[in-house]
This record gives C-alpha cells, sequence and structure tokens, in this order.
C-alpha cells in the first residue's frame, strides 16, 4: 500500500522510472517488486551479516529465500 500512496504522490511519474533505494528485503525489496519497481539493495545494512563474503551467490540466496530479487546492489551510499 505504501508503494501505490508514493507513486500517486509524484504526479504520475511512471513506474519504471522510479527506483526503491533500501538495505531490507522484507520491506524494501519485495515492496518494490510487489510495486513492479526497480529497486536497489544497499547490501551494507541490516542484511550485511548474511552478505558479508557470499557476493552475488549470498544476494541469490536470500532473493530466493524473500521471493523478490533487487534489480541492483552496492554496499553503500555516499553523499
Amino acid at each position: 500500500g505504501i508503494f501505490a500512496a508514493a507513486l500517486a504522490r509524484l504526479d504520475g511519474a511512471a513506474s519504471h522510472r522510479v527506483l526503491m533505494i533500501g538495505d531490507g528485503f522484507e520491506t524494501d525489496i519485495i515492496g518494490a517488486a510487489r510495486a513492479r519497481i526497480d529497486s536497489l539493495l544497499i547490501t551494507g545494512g541490516i542484511h550485511r551479516g548474511d552478505l558479508a563474503s557470499g557476493g552475488d551467490a549470498a544476494i541469490a540466496a536470500l532473493a530466493a529465500r524473500f521471493g523478490a530479487t533487487p534489480t541492483y546492489h552496492c554496499n553503500a551510499l555516499r553523499w
């Protein structure tokens, strides 16, 4: 529901022009997948322990566990 509300607030922006950035599979990545928007998983966030040494294979394992795959991934965002 929150993703639909956020998209509605973007004044009609097409969902293919939106990127969900987050560090949680259960909320961020699954929510983006259900809303059919791209997602960027921050691997240095809450799942960093699960992802510390596994690279793409660890991301794939978590994606299978949660039933949603991030479109992109990176360790952190820097300002």
